[in-house]
């Protein structure tokens, strides 16, 4: 399992993830130095959770082919294929899709259940998945955490992605909820401007 999130702003994406992969069987740790983001091009990043492989190839090798094959789409069309392929091959996990394009961030929630296009109307906001509920009751239970997003620079995005993922794993180490998140957390920034790695492992 895992927990990935992203803050959203019309100017910057900052995606964060814990590097735990579990069996999805057994629920025993395979590793702690999992990779969840992938850049695939200065203009282009996904985030993938769940499994170590799609259509039984591993999740860099799946993503950066397809980055080499439709390179030339925007955002949207390459957001429909990949759903389409999770749909036809029954994949259940969750990947998250941004590009860059003439001045507009775009960013997709794909499975084989559809697309969601999470800043399409220009807003600000936080998302996330996790495999307990921890977060929403965090965010979305009253009392909850008043967050400002539309104010937070691409920084303070940071450390939030960084708090987030922070939250799940120590909630998953200190309970009876499991082992599964853990390990370091890395977060990646897309902006308008520039795109890297904030923090990794």
């Amino acid at each position: 399992m895992s927990v990935i999130c992203c803050v959203y702003h019309p100017e910057y994406l900052v995606f964060g993830a814990d590097s735990r992969l579990t069996d999805i069987h057994d629920g025993h740790v395979i590793t702690d130095q999992a990779e969840k983001i992938f850049p695939l091009s200065e203009d282009c990043v996904a985030v993938y959770c769940n499994r170590n492989r799609i259509l039984d190839k591993s999740v860099h090798q799946f993503l950066h082919e397809f980055e080499q094959m439709n390179e030339s789409l925007d955002a949207q069309k390459k957001a429909q294929l990949l759903q389409i392929s999770l749909k036809e091959n029954n994949e259940d996990t969750v990947l998250f899709l941004a590009q860059r394009e003439k001045g507009t961030i775009y960013l997709f929630e794909i499975s084989k259940n559809g697309v969601i296009w999470w800043n399409k109307e220009n807003k600000a906001g936080l998302i996330w998945r996790e495999p307990s509920d921890v977060l929403h009751r965090l965010f979305n239970s009253e009392p909850r955490l008043l967050i400002s997003y539309m104010d937070l620079s691409a920084y303070d995005a940071s450390d939030l992605a960084e708090f987030v993922c922070g939250v799940c794993i120590n909630a998953d180490r200190f309970t009876t909820s499991g082992n599964k998140c853990g390990g370091k957390t890395d977060v990646y920034l897309l902006s308008l401007y520039e795109s890297r790695f904030l923090k990794r492992k």
